[in-house]
């Protein structure tokens, strides 16, 4: 079993020698890493190309080279067509991975042949949750489509596509790809695993260690205006295309508790973002006029947006809606 490690890169000189390194440091050697070169201005090319010059290990290392900035979606996607691996696992190029993340990985997912993919656990840089889970949590293999579901809806493992080792074959198949031109890439793939995923295997040892004080990074960004444009092509992508229920309830929480709080404080252009979410709940509703009692739910929380900020901030409202969602399309 091969693994293809899939790290775009872009003006990441202060990170990307420890995360390289730490690829270079693992226990099993049975992998290639392909490294994507979103066309950045920093020195970060030339980082990559001295470690592999300088690396004596028998594992395969290559640079591809975008021809202009593309952005991490299609660096991703890059990535993939490249690949030859059995299974993929991608990694951000600020954060790094412990020695034997991929050994133990490849043996969870040698035990479990039926899994979809393996889940890591994460090692956050300040203790932050972005959905860690206990050791002894979660059982080591689980095909019970219900609890899957339920587990993503609520945030039960990380939403970011690193730390997982996906089986290749089931991200070509079920069209897994990253959406391009949007920066919230993670969440809008994460809603449609949700559509496809069958079986998952879990690590829950901590062995992906991931960086949050990358302030490069958009989502150090003091303007959310760009999020929430985000937010709205994933809502608009999905309107008619929601296979589950746990999809639908997703997203109504996405636009209720994200979109809301965004919207209200961390806009600079608020009513250029409110024009955006108007022309979103018209686009909803021309392009898809057929009845569609899930479409209609995703169109009443969005409309929820534009109630007078004292209401759709109190807790017991917001709760209450969330709990007659539930009622009418548990998991």
């Amino acid at each position: 079993m091969t693994i293809s490690i899939i790290i775009p890169f872009y003006n990441v000189e202060k990170y990307l020698e420890e995360c390289l390194l730490s690829v270079m440091s693992q226990t099993v050697t049975d992998y290639e890493c392909i490294l994507v070169d979103d066309c950045g201005t920093d020195n970060s090319l030339k980082i990559a190309e001295r470690l592999i010059a300088e690396y004596k290990g028998s594992s395969s290392f290559r640079i591809i080279r975008h021809e202009r900035n593309k952005g991490v979606s299609a660096a991703r996607n890059t990535g993939v067509n490249a690949a030859k691996g059995d299974f993929l696992f991608f990694l951000d190029s600020d954060d790094k991975i412990y020695p034997s993340v991929l050994e133990k990985a490849i043996k969870t997912a040698q035990k479990y042949p039926n899994a979809n993919f393996v889940q890591c656990n994460f090692d956050v840089e300040n203790g932050a949750n972005y959905g860690q889970f206990a050791e002894g949590k979660y059982p080591e293999f689980s095909d019970d489509s219900s609890w899957i579901q339920n587990l993503l809806k609520n945030y039960g493992i990380p939403l970011t596509v690193t730390a997982k080792l996906i089986k290749r074959q089931f991200f070509i198949e079920n069209g897994l790809f990253f959406k391009e031109g949007i920066i919230r890439e993670d969440t809008e793939w994460y809603i449609r695993l949700m559509g496809w995923i069958k079986s998952i295997a879990f690590c829950d040892t901590a062995y992906y260690w991931y960086r949050t004080s990358n302030e490069t990074s958009i989502m150090h960004n003091d303007d959310k205006t760009e999020q929430v444009l985000s937010c709205l092509e994933i809502l608009k992508g999905f309107a008619c295309n929601i296979q589950n229920n746990a999809q639908l309830r997703f997203l109504t929480e996405l636009a209720i508790f994200e979109m809301h709080g965004v919207l209200l404080n961390k806009c600079k252009d608020k009513e250029y973002a409110v024009e955006e979410l108007n022309k979103t709940i018209e686009f909803i509703q021309q392009k898809y006029r057929q009845n569609n009692r899930k479409r209609d739910l995703l169109l009443t929380s969005l409309q929820l947006l534009k109630l007078p900020n004292p209401l759709i901030h109190n807790r017991f409202f917001t709760k209450a809606y969330i709990e007659v969602s539930k009622l009418l399309y548990p998991i």
